[in-house]
């Protein structure tokens, strides 16, 4: 191949390369000495994602975005990224931060359309269920073949996920692929019961939320988080706390905590309903739980949802009893269960009783502001039941003086 020495020492760069950031200057400075341009780099896009390092194939995807007259050479050569994904050498991270990175070039949907179906065949199962919701947008033609291998490959979807959910945490240095391949049995048979209650196939299930600590899926009515490991697994239950129908703690072989998985009904945490939530409404509910005992370590409206049923746990369209310890209440369900139309906290985190010693709150909620208030009008209410105590001890003190003054002019 004509220069392939050049070829081969652009590549030795990027597979060396140990800060993304300076590498572009390092490839134009190679260029540049070889009389060259970058024209040249995007001309010979196909040789550089053939043989770039699996473990330095970010490094080039930093590269390539960017060297605008680079990027643009992604869209003629989509075919040499998709044979490289197909050899499964390369990250699933990496094949959907190349995605990423491609759907935002000119013209790139014509492109991702006219190459669905190798698509498909190209990426595993798991970053297929990730992109499947914008690749059916581009053909319907294809939305079949996107489901089948969603379904046919289930195991491969459900590692995936445990993947990107657990790897959130502090704790992912302790997950090992032995954990990742042991629960995705677990979460296999419980989507399987979800699926089964709601009538519903495996490619239905979608991404409806992404966060610092969890991912939120949905199958039909019911909501499931994966994550890292909770502030605290055993908590208070109380009528305010959505009650979940599956709540486990994931450890490892050492027993250490390495992530958590819960199932909820559905409620609504819209941002249209939430902006009605005020800041009054909040600190009711802390008040209430406060009253009841139970510390809430953060209250935040980003933490509450508006019920859509009554708040009780369902399975296959029936009220499904759910042992209290099994999900980790330390206390079994105030009575009257709340019903459609009112708050509930959807967040179990920094919930404790009163006289917990390892109590922690979220400095970043309205806990410190809440509890001063409300240890203030704890005081306050004592100070007017003891006024009220001494005004009626008064009465009755003045009251027997003035028997007594009777009775002695009676006599």
């Amino acid at each position: 191949m004509k220069h392939k020495d050049t070829l081969d020492e652009v590549v030795s760069l990027v597979n060396n390369s140990t800060n993304g950031y300076y590498l572009a200057g390092d490839v134009r400075d190679l260029l540049t000495s070889k009389k060259m341009n970058m024209t040249f780099v995007a001309k010979n896009l196909s040789y550089l994602v053939e043989n770039v390092s699996s473990n330095k194939f970010a490094r080039l995807m930093n590269f390539i975005s960017m060297e605008e007259e680079v990027s643009n050479s992604m869209l003629q050569n989509i075919g040499a990224f998709l044979a490289r994904f197909k050899k499964r050498d390369i990250s699933d991270k990496d094949v959907e931060i190349f995605f990423e990175v491609f759907k935002y070039l000119p013209n790139s949907d014509k492109y991702l359309k006219s190459n669905l179906g190798k698509i498909i065949d190209s990426i595993n199962a798991g970053v297929l269920f990730e992109l499947s919701p914008e690749l059916k947008k581009l053909s319907i033609r294809f939305a079949k073949k996107i489901d089948d291998k969603i379904n046919q490959n289930q195991d491969e979807v459900c590692k995936h996920i445990l993947i990107k959910s657990l790897r959130k945490g502090t704790q992912s240095a302790n997950i090992s692929l032995k954990d990742i391949n042991d629960y995705s049995l677990t979460l296999q048979l419980l989507i399987k019961d979800l699926l089964n209650s709601e009538h519903k196939k495996f490619s239905d299930m979608r991404k409806v939320g992404e966060g610092v600590y969890s991912n939120v899926y949905q199958i039909g009515t019911k909501i499931i988080k994966i994550g890292a490991p909770r502030q605290t697994h055993k908590i208070p239950n109380h009528r305010r706390v959505l009650q979940p129908i599956a709540r486990k703690e994931l450890t490892n072989e050492m027993g250490r905590p390495i992530g958590s998985i819960e199932v909820t009904d559905e409620v609504d945490t819209s941002k249209e309903t939430l902006s009605k939530i005020t800041e009054e409404d909040l600190y009711k509910i802390y008040k209430e739980l406060r009253a009841d005992g139970i510390v809430w370590g953060d209250p935040k409206i980003d933490n509450l949802g508006v019920l859509k049923r009554a708040n009780k746990p369902t399975l296959n369209g029936k009220d499904f009893y759910v042992a209290q310890n099994s999900v980790g209440f330390r206390s079994e369900i105030f009575p009257k269960p709340l019903q459609r139309g009112d708050f509930v906290i959807t967040d179990l985190d920094y919930l404790y009783y009163e006289n917990d010693k390892d109590k922690k709150v979220n400095k970043n909620s309205y806990v410190l502001k809440f509890e001063r208030r409300y240890r203030s009008e704890v005081e306050q209410e004592i100070k007017m039941k003891e006024n009220m105590r001494q005004k009626e001890l008064d009465t009755t003190k003045a009251k027997d003086e003035e028997n007594r003054q009777d009775v002695e002019d009676r006599g």
